[in-house]
């Protein structure tokens, strides 16, 4: 008969053993819930992690409008990230006004300007020292005269050349100041401290015949989605050929050349897609130059001086001094505010 080591009594255990006992049973059960809860854990990191994601995905994904564009945030998914429209395009006080100068004027040649004007604090035309005096119909007079009627400035009914003299006899300081702090505000707005982030053009000098390669606006890609963009070297950004900017009438590109900008002989800058010459700016930290014949599109801020080459076209405000000093010189062109009545057909 086999024996039963099963017992129908309990086992008597001392009272120091049972705390014994109680431990490793406590230790063993917790070893079991670790492992436990280290699957669960693990479960849980797991799906957390899926979920973090998905999350980032859809975000990026809305974020850059889907390739799409987006109406408030701006751009169709190009380069430099996108652009706030109501930021950049708000010009507030700044809308009617093709040229800006701080430190006066010089003109060779019929200039044209189809918008307004403000000259502030250098009022003089023609380094003469002699202020603008401002026609009845608040246009240039005379002043701008090398030999009278030859190498004349004039806009159009309408447009205002607002000076500390406006009118040749009421000072105007209060407007003349506001739309020159106005223009300072709107140059920083734009900098590379304001709109960080941008995407790197490729080549110095941009444009089907600048330089040469694939990179972002060289002369093997120089068609450009909106975005916003910052010169190769972080310094000048030259155009060179015809620089294509493809999108639609909501679209913004802006350029940022912490140092200069230059266009050379014959230079376009072309839309194409319905973009607009007022949804496109050009931030310039020092100077700018549109050398001669230029095909120009784009609103200028730069902080010194602007200057044209002869016969250099402009759909798109030219707004110098922006840091305060900074002169502007024609030599026989046309500057248009986009949209005004007497810009170009097309110009807006």
């Amino acid at each position: 008969m086999s024996k039963d080591y099963r017992r129908s009594t309990p086992i008597a255990v001392p009272a120091k053993d049972r705390l014994i006992l109680s431990m490793r049973f406590g230790i063993n059960e917790e070893k079991q819930m670790n492992r436990f809860n280290s699957v669960k854990t693990g479960m849980t990191q797991s799906t957390t992690r899926q979920l973090t994601w998905f999350m980032a995905l859809l975000l990026a994904a809305v974020a850059t409008g889907c390739g799409g564009g987006d109406p408030i945030l701006g751009g169709s998914g190009g380069g430099g990230g996108n652009v706030n429209l109501t930021t950049v395009s708000n010009l507030g006080i700044l809308a009617p006004y093709g040229i800006a100068s701080a430190g006066g004027m010089t003109n060779t040649g019929l200039t044209k300007i189809n918008g307004s004007v403000v000259l502030d604090p250098n009022q003089t035309c023609q380094g003469t020292g002699v202020a603008v005096v401002v026609g009845n119909t608040n246009d240039f007079g005379t002043s701008c005269n090398v030999t009278a009627g030859a190498n004349m400035v004039s806009n159009n009914v309408g447009d205002k050349v607002i000076t500390q003299i406006w009118n040749g006899t009421s000072a105007d300081t209060t407007t003349a100041d506001a739309v020159i702090s106005a223009l300072n505000t709107k140059w920083k707005s734009i900098s590379p401290a304001s709109l960080p982030l941008a995407t790197v053009l490729g080549c110095g000098t941009i444009g089907n015949a600048g330089g040469a390669g694939a990179g972002i606006g060289c002369a093997g890609n120089a068609t450009l989605p909106p975005g916003v963009y910052i010169s190769a070297t972080n310094s000048t950004i030259g155009v060179t050929g015809t620089l294509t900017l493809n999108g639609n009438a909501t679209d913004v590109w802006v350029f940022q050349a912490p140092s200069a900008l230059t266009t050379a002989i014959s230079s376009t800058i072309l839309l194409t897609g319905g973009a607009k010459a007022s949804n496109v700016w050009w931030y310039v930290g020092s100077s700018a130059s549109l050398l001669g014949s230029t095909t120009f599109n784009g609103n200028i801020l730069a902080s010194a001086s602007i200057s044209m080459g002869t016969s250099a076209t402009s759909c798109g405000r030219l707004l110098s001094g922006a840091a305060g000093a900074g002169a502007f010189t024609f030599l026989a062109n046309t500057v248009s505010v986009p949209g005004n009545p007497n810009a170009p057909a097309g110009c807006q």
